[in-house]
């Protein structure tokens, strides 16, 4: 008599590891900022045991500065949102700041008539080499300001609302990103590549991706995520991992947006008649924020196929596989663009055998009527 299988071998064999306790913990913080509302007044304070999972996270961008000698790990919504105003919309924009040769550029992008928006403010440095920062009594950024919208990408000149899918977590994010990432920060100003695109709406939403992929989004339920198998959950035993991750996905996206730009530039082959045999793809020849749909999709499938799906153990792994991406990336853009180079010599080409061909019949006749 055959004997039954075992009920091990009738289940699933894991191709990935499960989040261990190290993980399961990152990976519930995270969910928990994601979770929590933006909002003025906000402030979350935890005492400060000096544990060993405590010293990892303390450097985390979400809480305020002065952990070890205050003793409280305290998330503040007005805390964030000033270090945004501060290190996104006034500091590089001071003499020699990374984007003071965007300033003359900048102008506001939604409708709201000058006197709603606030005071405009032409210089951010005064003759006396004060910093007009813009803070209140309270300490606090104005709101609404025009700033909100021309300098830091947010829909409104109050971006309480930009919040509303990605809680604290996006906050966060945004705070890095102006704080520890200006290169790319940079690629978003006037002058930059990816200037058509608002830098807090899409910042937000590479948050909302990352997520989404890494299984703490509000559509994704809590034990799922903790039993779910993926190959990147070794890397999020370092709290960078998520940091990095944000920074490699914003850059990844930018990237997207000028091979986009360069694949409009490459000459396409037209079949109807009276028209150019090659022209610009889908004549379009500028990327928009129209395109923002497109821009996302692909960026989305580099990060969870290429990035992620190449299993990062470590933050180092992470940005080794980046960069390979990137590289293989623009070899294949080239390689595109060679091509429809060669293919356009050829048609030209083409077209001038015609001509050369009516010139030899001509200088023929030419000859035979002399002879005769």
């Amino acid at each position: 008599m055959q004997a039954l299988p075992s009920l091990s071998s009738l289940l699933p064999s894991r191709r990935y590891a499960l989040p261990d306790r190290a993980v399961a913990s990152q990976v519930l913080m995270y969910r928990q900022l994601l979770h929590t509302e933006c909002k003025p007044g906000l402030r979350l304070s935890r005492t400060y045991e000096g544990t060993d999972a405590q010293k990892k996270v303390v450097h985390m961008p979400w809480w305020e500065q002065g952990v070890e000698t205050s003793k409280k790990m305290v998330i503040s919504y007005d805390n964030l949102i000033v270090r945004l105003w501060l290190n996104g919309a006034i500091m590089p924009y001071t003499d020699g700041g990374y984007a003071e040769a965007h300033f003359e550029n900048s102008v506001p992008k939604d409708d709201i008539d000058d006197e709603a928006q606030g005071p405009r403010s032409k210089e951010v440095v005064g003759k006396d080499g004060h910093i007009d920062t813009l803070i209140d009594s309270k300490g606090l950024p104005p709101i609404p300001h025009p700033y909100w919208v021309d300098r830091l990408g947010f829909q409104q000149t109050d971006p309480v609302t930009d919040f509303r899918s990605g809680g604290v977590l996006s906050l966060a994010m945004l705070v890095h990103i102006v704080e520890a990432c200006p290169n790319v920060h940079a690629r978003f100003l006037p002058s930059g590549d990816t200037h058509m695109l608002p830098f807090g709406i899409t910042c937000i939403n590479v948050t909302d991706m990352i997520a989404k992929f890494c299984m703490f989004s509000k559509s994704v339920d809590k034990m799922d995520a903790l039993l779910s198998q993926k190959p990147f959950w070794r890397m999020f035993e370092n709290p960078d991992s998520l940091l990095v991750l944000q920074e490699l996905s914003m850059e990844i996206l930018c990237n997207v947006v000028v091979e986009m730009g360069r694949e409009r530039k490459i000459p396409k082959e037209r079949k109807g008649k009276n028209t150019d045999d090659f022209d610009g793809q889908d004549n379009q020849q500028e990327v928009t924020v129209f395109d923002f749909a497109e821009i996302l999709y692909k960026t989305e499938k580099r990060v969870n196929e290429d990035l992620l799906g190449a299993g990062p153990r470590n933050v180092d792994e992470l940005r080794a596989i980046h960069t390979r991406n990137c590289t293989k990336y623009m070899k294949a853009l080239a390689k595109k663009e060679e091509t429809a180079l060669k293919a356009l010599e050829r048609s030209n080409s083409m077209q001038s055998l015609p001509s050369l061909a009516n010139g030899g019949i001509e200088k023929f006749t030419i000859l035979a009527s002399a002879k005769n």
